[in-house]
């Protein structure tokens, strides 16, 4: 009897400690799968970025739900008229051409800290002419189209102490997938939230030389998918997973500056 109960006690030893070196393996390779995909000098970035500008713009006015197409989006940023437009797509895309001015005209020399009155700046600009508040803080009942999810009012110390905590991750590609993840279901301003949320994890990006990301028209339907997942059920790792796989891009330099 005492040799089952022995054997029953190293099997469960042995057991736990399978299940101990199983998760460590996995916790490694989360940590890995985060670490920065690219690793570009700071220049180098911000041409990647001033490079990019018409492509983000266009990402992100698709990601608020317009359609335009690249070349009106070219035409739009040359400052040009288009034949039917959208006046709201219209407005949003001059307001993200000038959000991406803010962040690249503020990032080398001087630049202001990125904390939340940064962020509430570039919410300012990006979302001019369709929020209650450009830049203030949401103080009435808050709702996303299409999930239940409600997000609470929160006051401005809460959020920079929540922030905070996103700040303090040591991957900067980590922490700005992250900085997007808290501030889209945050939803702390009264509209432009994602569009905040992404200049502001590119910022973090840029300044670290660890690559670009747009969510472009292509992966649009699967991320809004996973969006939503996170909205409603907090599962975070597979938007993460995702955004970190199909969204970061180094452009040019993918094939000289990739990390590995």
């Amino acid at each position: 009897m005492s040799a089952c109960i022995a054997s029953a006690r190293f099997q469960d030893y042995e057991l736990a400690k399978a299940a101990k070196a199983c998760g460590a393996k996995i916790q490694e390779r989360r940590i890995k799968m985060f670490e920065n995909k690219y690793q570009l000098t700071l220049r180098e970035n911000i041409f990647l970025a001033k490079k990019n500008i018409t492509r983000s713009v266009w990402s992100g006015v698709h990601l608020e739900g317009f359609s335009m197409t690249y070349p009106e989006t070219e035409t739009v940023l040359n400052h040009g008229k288009l034949k039917n437009a959208d006046p709201d797509a219209v407005i949003c895309a001059n307001n993200l051409k000038r959000g991406w001015g803010f962040l690249l005209n503020n990032i080398e020399d001087s630049a202001p800290a990125l904390d939340f009155d940064y962020m509430s700046t570039l919410n300012e600009i990006v979302a001019a002419n369709d929020s209650l508040d450009p830049g203030g803080i949401r103080t009435g009942k808050g709702a996303i189209v299409g999930t239940a999810y409600r997000p609470p009012i929160k006051s401005k110390s809460e959020i920079e102490v929540e922030l905070q905590k996103v700040l303090d991750i040591e991957s900067a590609t980590e922490r700005a997938i992250s900085l997007f993840l808290w501030g889209s279901k945050g939803q702390f301003f009264w509209d432009g939230n994602k569009r905040t949320a992404i200049l502001s994890l590119n910022r973090v990006l840029i300044e670290n030389g660890a690559g670009l990301l747009q969510i472009t028209p292509d992966i649009l339907e699967e991320f809004h998918t996973l969006l939503h997942n996170y909205y409603e059920h907090d599962n975070a790792e597979d938007l993460k997973n995702f955004l970190y796989e199909s969204a970061i891009i180094a452009g040019d330099f993918e094939s000289t500056r990739e990390m590995g």
